[in-house]
C-alpha cells in the first residue's frame, strides 16, 4: 500500500511539471499586452456586451427623438436619391440631344459641301460658256467621204505620239521580197512552172524567222512578215520606230522638213496624203493634216490604227506554202460579183 501511495505521488509531481512547461511555452507563444491596450480591450469587449443584451432584449422601446432624427435623415436621402436619379435620366437625355445635333450638324455640313461644289462646277462651266461664246465662229468641214483620182497615188504617213512618219509600204515590201530571194534554198519549199511562169514557194515558218522584226534599213518603220496556213499569200505588218519620224512641232516650223517637202510634192504630183493614225496621236494628226491641206493644198484620207494595230502591207507576186481549202461540193456555180466601185479614201 505504501509503494503504491509513493508512485502515484510521483505521478503527480511528474504531471505538474509537465503542465507547468506546456503553460510557459503558451506565454511565450502570445504576445505581449500593455496595461493601457488591456484596459481598451476590456472597454470594446463592455460596448460588445451592451450592443448584445439591446439585440437579445428586443421589448426595449428605443428613444422617439432618435427615430425622429433617422426619419428625417432617411427622408433626407430619399429625396436625394430621387433628384440623382432624375439627374441621370436628364443627362442621357442632353446627352442623345448633342448626339442628335452633332449629326445633324455634319450632315448640313456635308450638304453644304456638296452645294459648294457643285456651284463652283456651274461657275466654271459658265465661264467657260462665257469664254466660248465670245470667239469668233469657226468654220467646220463636214465629213465627206470620196474616191481619189483615177490617176493619184497614195502617199502613205504615220501619226504616233508627236511625231509624223513617212511611210513607204512599197518600198519595205521589196526589201522583205529581196531578203526572201538572197535567202538560199533553206527558205525555199517548192519550184512551179518554168522559164517565165517559173515560181518560187517558199516555207512559212523559215521565211518569219528570216525577214525578222526591224530588219528594213529603214529609219522610219519595223516590219513583221505574216502568212496563212490556207492561202499562198502574205504581207508585212509595219510599225513606225518609236525613235523615228519627225516631231510635229518641228514639221509646223520649218517649210522645209522632210514632211513638208514630201507634203509639197504629193501636191505637185496631183496625189493624195493618207494618214494612219494611232490611239495617242490625234492632236498630232489635226495638225499634220491642216499642214497638208492648208499650206500645201493635198487631198487627204485617215485611217484610225487601235490599240495593237499595224499598217498593212502587201507582197505581191511572192508565195508561201500553204494546205489550200477543200474544193466545194459540185452544184450551180455562183455568179460572177461585178467589180467593186472605187473605195472612199479621201475624207
Amino acid at each position: 500500500m505504501t509503494n503504491v501511495v509513493g508512485i502515484l505521488v510521483i505521478v503527480l509531481i511528474m504531471t505538474q511539471v509537465n503542465v507547468a512547461d506546456a503553460v510557459r511555452r503558451l506565454r511565450s507563444g502570445l504576445p505581449e499586452v500593455s496595461a493601457a491596450e488591456f484596459a481598451q480591450l476590456q472597454g470594446e469587449a463592455g460596448v460588445v456586451a451592451r450592443e448584445i443584451e439591446l439585440l437579445s432584449d428586443p421589448g426595449e422601446a428605443p428613444d422617439p427623438a432618435e427615430l425622429d432624427d433617422a426619419r428625417a435623415r432617411a427622408g433626407v436621402l430619399a429625396v436625394e436619391l430621387e433628384e440623382a436619379r432624375a439627374g441621370e435620366q436628364t443627362l442621357r437625355q442632353l446627352r442623345q440631344l448633342v448626339a442628335e445635333r452633332t449629326a445633324a450638324a455634319e450632315a448640313a455640313t456635308e450638304a453644304r459641301r456638296e452645294r459648294e461644289e457643285m456651284l463652283a462646277g456651274l461657275l466654271d462651266r459658265s465661264a467657260k460658256l462665257e469664254t466660248a461664246a465670245a470667239r469668233p465662229p469657226a468654220r467646220v468641214r463636214m465629213p465627206d467621204p470620196r474616191p481619189a483620182r483615177e490617176d493619184a497615188e497614195r502617199v502613205v504617213m504615220a501619226c504616233l505620239g508627236e511625231r509624223v512618219y513617212l511611210i513607204d509600204p512599197a518600198g519595205l515590201a521589196e526589201v522583205a521580197k529581196r531578203a526572201l530571194e538572197g535567202g538560199g534554198r533553206r527558205l525555199i519549199h517548192s519550184v512551179e512552172g518554168s522559164g517565165d511562169k517559173r515560181r518560187t514557194i517558199y516555207k512559212r515558218a523559215e521565211s518569219t524567222a528570216h525577214i525578222g522584226k526591224g530588219k528594213t534599213g529603214d529609219p522610219q518603220a519595223t516590219v513583221e512578215l505574216h502568212t496563212r496556213p490556207n492561202a499562198p499569200w502574205g504581207g508585212l505588218h509595219i510599225t513606225p520606230r518609236p525613235d523615228g519620224g519627225e516631231p510635229i512641232s518641228a514639221v509646223s516650223a520649218n517649210p522645209d522638213n522632210p514632211v513638208r517637202q514630201r507634203m509639197q510634192k504629193a501636191f505637185l504630183d496631183r496625189d493624195y496624203i493618207y494618214f494612219h493614225v494611232f490611239p495617242d496621236a490625234f492632236e498630232t494628226y489635226l495638225e499634220a493634216r491642216r499642214l497638208a491641206e492648208v499650206e500645201h493644198s493635198c487631198p487627204v484620207g485617215w485611217e484610225f490604227i487601235g490599240t495593237g494595230g499595224r499598217i498593212w502591207a502587201g507582197l505581191p507576186g511572192v508565195r508561201f506554202e500553204h494546205t489550200p481549202p477543200p474544193p466545194k461540193p459540185p452544184g450551180e456555180q455562183p455568179k460572177p460579183k461585178p467589180n467593186p466601185p472605187r473605195p472612199n479614201v479621201l475624207d
